[in-house]
């Protein structure tokens, strides 16, 4: 075995450039992989050093329940209990922060909050990091927005915090001031606990068993749990770039591919010479899979290394939009190694595995012969089937075309024209039709992915579009603004709203975190979610009702469906549904009050506004994320009121109805950009896959083109040549790509049609330029490989 791998190894030593295109492939699509897992560990890793430096020096959290609520008077018992030294409430609270101009304090998706904590002075103070960012010091006025109101305080010094990230304000108040106007003076939400002379632990039994209903931990515990819950939420990151990166791979699969079925028909007689002097078909099979095993370790490692400069540049990214991520170096794990390793190699054997068991199959007298192309029949036959069977499923469509084009490719490169050169080139393409379907595919799956994007993102911009101008019919829409709170529409600016002489009605589109038969809508990273019927929608949205009445949603308990989540549920008007919170110990069976057909602006289910009361009576854990609201009186005076909270309030704005379809439609569309540079690399492979199919080809083809030259074609005929055989691969893939990219998306947006996308956009200029640009790909995949060519000596 070790004569085999020597002979691999030597193989591969040889040719270096047509196993460096493999190579990178592997890179490209590994550094994703790897870069994904790396991302997410150095994250975690970062936030982790800050999440056990808040608990250091802390040796017991107790926390309430939704059955228990922590209290003040609960400090004197907790330090009346042996071992015992410290006891101290820690509360936080949302806010709103107008500095000193009034201007509102932008803190981007971390929040501003009021703090109550020991561990800083007992004063009105602002966290350093806000203080350098905003330009607010001490002895400042600045205005704080509560949920109960608003209060102009004067700062009196600056604190450290280590959470203090992704554009965070935090403004400490004194105790006695965070008991008496930011919460009810009665409740706290956490206590932490100082040991003395006593394990955490000890202690921590000795605090549960005095109050059983709490929660009680150490604080290493406490410190454990809030990192497995940021792991939990930082993992989406890890599927959608590690999603791009398996992507990527897959289009790898068809370059190492056909990169291995070249090199065992150029090395034909050598396999089968091996065959002649003893080699068993097992060792020559094995031979290859060591090359290809050889390619993937070296793509592997090489592209976790890659992943880690992709890292730091996401990293770079994030922190120049505002994230403020503390950089705490790049975080290497053992799934940031071992599982870009395993895909690599994994994908690099099973890709070459074909080839490898073909070469395996070789007689020994095939030293002697060529070997005739296999039929095509059995293969497009079985394209052919599947072809048909995708108007059923058309994400089969990229597995028939991979079955049908070798046919359709050796038809399509007969036909006449194009001249002597024309005629050379389309002869090589149809000589081997299979590698030419193979190489094209790489590029049709990478353009198919794009275009199918693109269809489905067109067609979910102008859903969105047509929902809310047809749809809606409110003449102001306020949303939170941009950059300065997360915290969505407050309350108390719709309390105004409704004040405002001229306005008709509004609603607001708001959700909490409950469960409709154990489902949400959406969730906010820990709970499920859903909308809450905050009044009649109707008078503000077209809606379809087929049953019930919204007439009761402000007053009785209740749900509504759309016809889509009646029948899932098995439920009518009047029949009970079971609602439930993780804020609340009640579950509530409340009835079906009203059933509408989809495609309105309301999700496919709500709770009334009772219940959402009931359950999460906590009004800072609801979030509304816009107010639609429909004027009597639609007068400049009345939007000049109307403005008039907007500039007090400073952290919402008012839009028509179109200024808020293109804020939709805007958001829509930067997720598309981040799918379109996330895919540009599998056409980037896709490209290295036309690069080296040439380039083995110029190899394989040296004595034709020697002969060609001899004969009296010039240097630029054989670039033209080379030339026209790569922009005729690469338009043949990518308008393929197109047409199933095309059926791909349409499938997807009439999947989704009864989920709120029930308009199908076709972008036929980016189709179109996609198709086009396979022009662009193929002359710039022809640049090396034609220049090659050219230069090959009529002598050889």
């Amino acid at each position: 075995m070790r004569t085999f791998a020597l002979i691999s190894w030597r193989s591969a030593r040889s040719h270096p450039v047509r196993m460096l295109m493999c190579i990178l492939a592997v890179v490209l699509g590994t550094s994703f992989v790897s870069g994904a897992f790396m991302l997410t560990a150095t994250m975690t890793k970062a936030f982790d050093d800050i999440i056990y430096a808040e608990y250091e020096g802390v040796d017991v959290v107790v926390t309430g329940t939704k059955d228990y609520q922590l209290t003040l008077s609960m400090l004197t018992d907790l330090e009346n209990i042996d071992g015992v030294k410290e006891a101290h409430p820690v509360d936080t609270v949302p806010i709103i922060l107008l500095d000193k101009d009034g201007e509102a304090v932008g803190s981007g998706g971390a929040g501003t909050w009021i703090i109550a904590d020991h561990k800083h002075p007992d004063e009105y103070a602002i966290n350093t990091d806000a203080a350098a960012r905003t330009g607010i010091s001490p002895g400042d006025t600045v205005t704080v927005m509560y949920p109960g109101g608003r209060q102009e305080i004067t700062l009196e010094s600056t604190f450290e915090e280590e959470f203090a990230t992704g554009g965070w304000v935090g403004i400490n108040v004194p105790r006695a001031d965070m008991e008496k106007i930011y919460t009810d003076g009665i409740h706290t939400s956490t206590i932490e606990i100082v040991a003395e002379n006593i394990p955490a632990w000890e202690l921590r039994d000795m605090v549960k068993h005095k109050f059983p209903e709490a929660k009680v931990k150490t604080g290493v515990e406490a410190a454990n749990d809030e990192s497995q819950s940021l792991r939990e939420q930082l993992s989406f990151i890890t599927y959608i770039v590690l999603a791009f990166g398996l992507v990527a791979m897959f289009v790898a699969t068809f370059l190492i591919a056909n990169t291995f079925s070249m090199l065992v028909a150029e090395r034909t007689r050598e396999f089968a010479l091996l065959r002649a002097i003893g080699a068993s078909r097992g060792q020559v099979t094995t031979s290859v899979l060591f090359e290809s095993a050889l390619i993937g370790i070296i793509g592997s490692a090489t592209g976790i290394g890659f992943g880690m400069v992709i890292v730091r540049v996401i990293y770079s990214l994030m922190n120049s939009a505002g994230f403020g991520l503390p950089d705490a170096g790049v975080g290497l794990d053992t799934a940031s190694v071992a599982v870009p390793f395993l895909v690599g190699i994994l994908v690099t054997c099973v890709s070459a595995l074909a080839p490898a068991m073909r070469a395996g199959r070789l007689r020994p007298i095939q030293a002697m012969n060529t070997t005739a192309p296999r039929p095509l029949r059995v293969r497009t036959a079985v394209g052919i089937v599947l072809l048909l069977a995708s108007v059923a499923f058309p994400p089969l469509t990229l597995v028939a075309v991979l079955l049908v084009t070798p046919a359709l490719f050796k038809r399509l490169f007969d036909v006449r024209g194009g001249g002597i050169i024309g005629l050379l080139a389309r002869t090589n393409l149809s000589r081997n039709p299979t590698r030419t379907a193979t190489t094209a595919f790489a590029l049709t799956l990478g353009v198919g992915l794009v275009a199918a994007a693109s269809v489905f993102g067109q067609s979910m911009a102008a859903s969105t579009t047509g929902t809310v101008t047809t749809k809606l019919a409110a003449d102001v829409v306020v949303t939170p603004a941009s950059l300065i709170s997360s915290s969505g529409v407050p309350e108390a600016v719709n309390r105004d709203l409704r004040d405002v002489i001229g306005v008709e009605a509004i609603y607001a589109d708001a959700s909490v975190p409950v469960r409709i038969a154990g489902t949400g809508t959406g969730s906010n990273g820990e709970h499920p979610l859903n909308s809450v019927l905050t009044s009649d929608p109707s008078q503000l949205m077209e809606i379809s009702l087929v049953d019930g009445s919204f007439d009761e949603v402000s007053s009785e308990l209740g749900v509504g469906l759309n016809t889509i989540a009646a029948h899932d549920l098995g439920v009518t008007v009047g029949d009970t549904v079971r609602v439930d919170s993780d804020h609340s110990s009640e579950v509530l069976d409340v009835p079906v009050l009203a059933i509408w057909e989809p495609g309105s602006v309301l999700p496919k289910q709500a709770v009334t506004l009772p219940v959402a009361e009931r359950l999460v009576s906590d009004r800072k854990d609801w979030f509304s994320s816009a107010t639609y609201v429909k004027l009597d009186d639609a007068s400049e005076a009345t939007r000049a009121d109307i403005q008039d909270i907007m500039d007090d309030y400073k952290v919402v704005e008012q839009l028509t109805l179109d200024e808020y379809a293109d804020a939709k439609t805007e958001q829509i569309s930067q997720f598309l950009y981040v799918v379109y540079a996330l895919l540009a690399l599998a056409v980037i492979i896709a490209i290295l896959g036309i690069v080296n199919t040439l380039a083995l080809s110029i190899i394989e083809r040296g004595h034709e083109f020697a002969m060609l030259r001899s004969v009296g074609l010039q240097r630029t005929q054989m670039w033209r040549m080379v030339t026209t055989e790569s922009i005729l691969i690469a338009l043949a893939g990518s308008t393929i790509g197109v047409v199933v990219g095309g059926v791909i998306g349409w499938w997807f947006v009439r999947f989704m049609a009864t989920r709120g996308i029930d308009v199908l956009v076709i972008p036929w200029g980016t189709l179109a330029l996609l198709a086009v640009a396979g022009v662009g790909v193929g002359l710039f995949a022809s640049l090396v490989p034609a220049a090659r060519a050219a230069r090959t000596d009529p002598l050889t």
